[in-house]
């Protein structure tokens, strides 16, 4: 398992949006756009505030953004 899938096992289940920009390495601003457009899906929980994200969610993000890389053998 590389380093980066280590850290994200790390991460509690529901994260807030600076916790999904810290992952994305993109502002806070730019992941409220992503789930504000439907890009990125989000969560509400009653009586907070501001979106929420289920790290699975995140990960398929990823996936579904993310081009294949050729690796040479």
């Amino acid at each position: 398992m590389d380093e980066f899938m280590q850290d994200i096992v790390k991460l509690p289940s529901i994260l807030k949006t600076v916790e999904v920009a810290g992952i994305l390495r993109i502002s806070p601003r730019m992941v409220q756009l992503l789930a504000k457009d439907g890009r990125l899906a989000s969560v509400q929980i009653a009586n907070i505030r501001g979106y929420r994200f289920r790290k699975e969610d995140v990960l398929e993000f990823i996936e579904r953004n993310t081009k294949a890389t050729f690796t040479p053998e």
